[in-house]
């Protein structure tokens, strides 16, 4: 059996010389497109930590002011510093750099205060001064009467990366979020529920 040659057999027309050209040309493209296909890389949705490497690659090249609100909720399996004169009244004091805050004293919560209460700080961002980096530090204390309040542990919360957000977005929000409580022996002392938020001020 014979093969044609179909670009020089001489019983093909210009149409059909015209639909081999077009044919060879998808065939081509269909290959070039296949090639790309397997060079595409589809990155996933980014995660928070995604969005603060992004906004600090960016760079915010001014300083931002804003509101850096504290939320604190509850605490949870504090180790009781008052094993004979029945239960504790914690508080919680809250620094921010050189700004400190108290929360109310939770007279006779034991083990697990319930604050329910709304803290704010102003911040800025990128801000060198004032030393702590971008700490928030928060000491839980048990109110005593008639002798220095006792230590019953601290937790700290980097909040450089709500700042970054905030910063960029306009107003940034966690939501409320459990943090260890560590003891003056560096152990594990129960856990305080926080939510926090930074909002600029423009």
């Amino acid at each position: 059996m014979q093969v044609m040659d179909p670009l020089t057999s001489p019983k093909i027309g210009g149409n059909h010389l015209f639909c081999y050209a077009l044919l060879f040309i998808l065939i081509a493209s269909h290959v070039s497109l296949s090639a790309s296909a397997r060079e595409l890389k589809v990155e996933p949705k980014g995660s928070v930590k995604d969005l603060v490497q992004s906004s600090k690659a960016t760079k915010i090249k001014r300083t931002v002011n804003g509101l850096l609100e504290v939320v604190l909720v509850d605490a949870k399996g504090l180790k009781d510093t008052e094993r004979f004169s029945g239960g504790m009244d914690p508080y919680v004091m809250i620094k921010y750099k050189t700004q400190e805050r108290n929360s109310p004293v939770a007279k006779g919560a034991g083990s697990k205060p319930v604050w329910n209460k709304r803290f704010s700080f102003r911040v800025q961002y990128p801000d060198y001064a004032g030393g702590n980096g971008y700490k928030l530090i928060l000491k839980l204390m048990d109110k005593d009467s008639f002798t220095a309040d006792d230590f019953i542990g601290e937790t700290v919360i980097y909040v450089e990366d709500l700042l970054v957000l905030g910063a960029e977005k306009g107003k940034y929000q966690m939501l409320p979020t459990k943090y260890r409580v560590v003891g003056s022996n560096k152990k594990y002392n129960g856990e305080i529920r926080v939510g926090l938020s930074f909002t600029p001020i423009r």
